[in-house]
Parts: C-alpha cells; sequence; structure tokens
C-alpha cells in the first residue's frame, strides 16, 4: 500500500514541473509572461509539491496505524477463556469425535469428522496443506471451538469435554524451533523442574539427542543463544522432542517436529518414542514412512473429510 502511494506521488510530482514548464514556455511563446516569472512559476510549484511529497510519508504511516489498531481490537475482543481449576492428572487419554463440523466464516474446512483413538495408540496425520490439519489440533487444543458436533478426551475418571482445562493433558511440539537462550538442561526442565538428571538423560536418548548432548564439551551445561543458536535445526527438534517427553504428559503432539531429521535419525527418535506405551500420540507428517510406528491413519481431503484407517503391519 505504502509503496503504490509513493509511486503515484513521485507520477504526480514529475507531470506538475513537465506541465508547469510546458505551460510557461507557451506563455512566454505568446509574450504573456517573462523569463523571470516562469521561474517564479516553477518555484512555487515545487514549494506546493514539496507539502504533498510530506503528505506521501505520512500517509503509508497512517495506513498501518489503521492495520495495527484493527489488529489490537481483534485481540482485546477474544473472549476469556474460562478454567474450572482441575489439576488432576489422568495416566491416559483417548479421544472421542462426533458430527464435528468447522468453517472459518463460510468456508468449511472440516466435515462431520468422526474420530475413535484409544488411549495409548499411535496416530498419523496426512493430507495436503490447507486440508485441516492444524485446525484439527487447535480444536484439540481447545483454541477454537467446533460450530456443531461432540468432542472429548476418554480417561479412566470418565469423559470429559474439551475445554481449555484440558490442555494440562498435552505435550505439544511445533514444527518450528521453541528452544530459548540458555543452558541445555534449563530448556529440559522448562518441560518438568523436579526432573532427575538421570530422567534427562533418559529422555534424551528416547528422542536421538543423548549422542550429542554427551559430546558436547560442556554436555547439559551447553548455552544456547536465541533460538538454539550453535547447535543445528535437527538437534533442537529432539531437545523440543525431550522436552516434551520429560513432561510426562498422557497426550503427545508432533506437528512436522521431525522435519528436519533424516528418515534414519527419524526412526531412531519414533523407536524411542513408541517406548511410551502408556501415551497417546499423534503425528502429523508428509512423509508416509512415518506411518509404519503408528496404529492408526487420519488422511485429511481438501473437501474436509476424515477417513479413520486402522493399520496392518503384519507384512511390514
Amino acid at each position: 500500500m505504502g509503496a503504490g502511494i509513493n509511486s503515484l506521488m513521485r507520477i504526480f510530482y514529475n507531470s506538475g514541473y513537465i506541465c508547469a514548464f510546458c505551460w510557461g514556455t507557451y506563455r512566454i511563446s505568446t509574450g504573456d509572461i517573462t523569463y523571470g516569472t516562469l521561474t517564479l512559476f516553477i518555484s512555487l510549484v515545487s514549494q506546493v509539491q514539496g507539502s504533498l511529497s510530506g503528505l506521501s510519508r505520512v500517509l503509508p504511516q497512517f495506513y498501518s496505524m489503521v492495520i495495527c489498531s484493527k489488529r489490537i481490537r481483534e485481540v482485546t475482543d477474544i473472549e476469556n477463556e474460562v478454567f474450572s481449576g482441575r489439576t488432576d492428572m489422568p495416566e491416559q487419554v483417548g479421544i472421542k469425535m462426533e458430527h464435528v463440523n468447522f468453517a472459518y466464516n463460510v468456508k468449511p474446512v472440516l466435515n462431520d469428522v468422526n474420530l475413535d483413538i484409544k488411549p495409548g495408540e499411535r496416530v498419523g496425520i496426512v493430507g495436503a496443506s490447507g486440508a485441516g490439519k492444524t485446525t484439527l489440533i487447535r480444536l484439540l487444543l481447545a483454541l477454537t471451538k467446533p460450530q456443531s458436533g461432540v468432542q472429548a478426551y476418554i480417561t479412566e475418571n470418565g469423559i470429559q469435554p474439551i475445554e481449555p482445562d484440558s490442555r494440562r493433558f498435552i505435550s505439544y511440539v511445533p514444527q518450528g524451533n521453541t528452544l530459548l537462550s540458555g543452558t541445555i538442561e534449563k530448556n529440559l526442565r522448562n518441560g518438568n523442574e523436579e526432573a532427575t538428571e538421570e530422567e534427562l538423560w533418559q529422555v534424551l536418548k528416547a528422542a536421538g539427542a543423548h549422542d550429542f548432548v554427551e559430546q558436547l564439551p560442556d554436555g547439559l551445561d551447553t548455552v544456547l543463544s536465541e533460538h538454539a543458536g550453535g547447535i543445528s535445526e535437527g538437534q533442537a527438534q529432539r531437545l523440543s522432542i525431550a522436552r516434551a517427553l520429560l513432561k510426562k504428559r498422557p497426550l503427545l503432539i508432533l506437528d512436522e517436529a521431525t522435519s528436519a531429521l533424516d528418515e534414519q535419525t527419524e526412526a531412531r527418535v519414533l523407536d524411542g518414542i513408541s517406548q511410551y506405551t502408556d501415551r497417546t500420540c499423534m503425528f502429523i507428517t508428509h512423509r508416509r514412512s512415518m506411518l509404519r510406528y503408528c496404529d492408526k491413519v487420519l488422511e485429511l481431503s481438501e473437501d474436509g473429510y476424515v477417513t479413520m484407517k486402522v493399520l496392518d503391519h503384519a507384512n511390514d
């Protein structure tokens, strides 16, 4: 928007000089004005255009201010979440969805979704970009609500509706780098401050990070800069997975969290995660190879429908 306004103003600015010069040349040829008058006229045009040039710098700033104020209103208009204050932690959780529908404005994203995921199952989620994978996870995290349908977590204590309180059940690992500046140990303990050093090394081994951390001169005391500077993206992803395992939540969600790993390293990480048989795991992935570690797969189509298939690895 700002660049467009500046371009128009430059065209107007140059056109003003051309018009003033042509008009003055014509009037001189007819004897109506002198060269001095033409010089004065062009000087006045320059002053007017200088003011307009200042306006062209103000307009983009004004436009940005309007956009910022709109976004601020969007944030302040968000409804406050209601928490019940429950702190009980189930040992295992399953997921149940019945006839769940969700749309952004009028565009349907998820249509008539029905899921039955048992506690401890490993589930792959696949689909094209924009098919609704992220929306499905947002529903599980209670970051948004469906327009219709029923969704709940199944625990040993009974059925609990998916609501803000139920986020305490979940360890979520996104694709992006979520490590903070500080030592590796401090980053891991963000998931569980009371963990023992033995537990730290245990989750590092499960996440395929044990070897490279052990080889670092300072080991767990290695200091990372902002965004995990000093280690590779793949190493940062493995540390994030280790932190999620240390958190000891019954539902683990990996959102493209192994995208920076090669298939061999990814296989070692998934083998390690598979040892945690009490945890329900959901893997959002574009790699079909990951599905061999899954009991079920959710295939999301571009028309918003979700197909759940039970996988048989007997012939793998």
